[in-house]
């Protein structure tokens, strides 16, 4: 089964590539969005593991007698600190229905999962079916080789965005030797922000040691920590390919939606300067979740409940002004290097001071200027620019700096 669906999938994507590939702005693919772990590598099926969903806890044991059709009985809880906290019980399943057409076709019946009790009752037989199953080494690592192979059959030249779980991301072990031309692109979130839809700016879980980390700063260098592991395990198991954090963002219904009521959109500006100092400080790219030009208000974007979009038309009073229906928008509209003419060595935005800097490792032969965006909004339209060598020019918000001769440069821009 697993055979047939990954070579129907693969199929259907040389497809795609093979109507994209002679277009010049297509860098490549991604294998597969976010994948999930499932049921590989669970030592019991009787364990409940991970974030309860729709506030009842289920065991994968529980899930599979589910679909079989018998009825269940399952704790609801609540979370308190990001921990599921038992409040209640809940019938599941109690008409019956299957999701197989007959107990034939029932795979988990087949191989003997489980089975009927003395009692004629279903039982899990085989707890742990899964624990001798690796996700990566059995699952993801063969899958993207696959793909891999397939894809490059019809586009040869093509980049592969890769991405494993949050939880497996260290062991990731997939490098450029064993596949070339590759791109680490592993997502990052806030992941209680995530979960509980809410955020402070104060607090935060730590997802390795599931505890909370208290205080703006502490926040920050959690932040921080995080993007460095994705850049780290680009650099060293990896083999030295590039970190692209495919995606990253902010919930604006936090908070209860209190921006909808009130319009205040400070919070989420700070949770996505947090996000982008932490990109800055790791000097990694990253592209934001997400732009739906057709957000409702109601619906969110449109998908799965989810609510992340950087712009809704509902908000847009002035057609003229591209900011007109921007949401938090001094929050992504930030300062930054855009192109540079050697080595990016740091840079920084402080939106208190509206102060941005950058220290750049000038090739001695560089092959063009270093660029760099300095939105009006944050610095005006003729900020303050001192540069520690060469020139520069200012055209709209975009600054131009020409370089005589390589060395360490150093650039510092300020509101007037």
């Amino acid at each position: 089964m697993q055979d047939y669906l990954q070579g129907h999938f693969i199929r259907a994507m040389q497809q795609v590539a093979q109507r994209l590939k002679s277009m010049p702005h297509v860098l490549g693919y991604g294998p597969m969005n976010e994948p999930g772990k499932g049921y590989l590598g669970l030592p019991s099926l009787s364990a409940v593991g991970g974030f309860p969903q729709k506030q009842v806890l289920v065991t994968p044991a529980e899930s599979i007698l589910l679909g079989a059709g018998f009825p269940r009985r399952a704790p609801t809880v609540r979370l308190e600190n990001m921990q599921p906290v038992i409040t209640g019980e809940a019938p599941l399943n109690p008409n019956g229905v299957s999701a197989w057409q007959s107990r034939e076709h029932d795979i988990w019946h087949q191989v003997g999962v489980w089975d009927f009790d003395e009692a004629g009752q279903p039982v899990i037989v085989a707890d742990d079916y899964f624990d001798d199953l690796d996700f990566l080494r059995d699952g993801l690592i063969p899958f993207i080789l696959r793909y891999a192979e397939a894809l490059r059959a019809v586009h040869p030249a093509a980049i592969l965005f890769v991405e494993s779980t949050s939880t497996e991301a260290e062991h990731f072990a997939l490098s450029a030797a064993q596949l070339p031309n590759i791109i680490n692109a592993g997502h990052w979130y806030d992941e209680q922000m995530l979960f509980s839809k809410r955020f402070d700016g104060q607090t935060t879980l730590n997802r390795r040691t599931l505890e909370q980390v208290h205080g703006p700063a502490a926040v920050q260098a959690l932040y921080t920590a995080n993007i460095a592991e994705l850049a780290q395990l680009s650099r060293g198991p990896m083999g030295g390919i590039p970190t692209l954090i495919g995606e990253f963002g902010v919930m604006f219904d936090i908070n209860e939606r209190s921006a909808y009521r009130d319009g205040d959109f400070r919070l989420h500006e700070t949770a996505l300067g947090m996000i982008y100092n932490a990109l800055d400080a790791n000097r990694a790219h990253a592209t934001l979740w997400n732009y739906t030009p057709d957000h409702d208000p109601a619906q969110g974007d449109g998908w799965n409940g989810e609510d992340l979009s950087i712009f809704s038309p509902a908000l847009r009073t002035n057609p003229t002004d591209p900011d007109s229906g921007g949401r938090a928008v001094r929050g992504f509209c930030r300062p930054y290097v855009q192109r540079c003419a050697g080595d990016l060595l740091e840079m920084q935005f402080s939106p208190e001071e509206a102060v941005f800097q950058a220290r750049v490792a000038v090739l001695a032969a560089a092959p063009g200027p270093t660029e760099v965006y300095l939105p009006r909004i944050w610095l005006g339209a003729d900020p303050q620019i001192t540069v520690s060598a060469g020139q520069v020019a200012l055209s709209e918000q975009r600054l131009i700096w020409h370089h005589n001769g390589g060395g360490i440069h150093t650039l510092h821009v300020a509101r007037r």
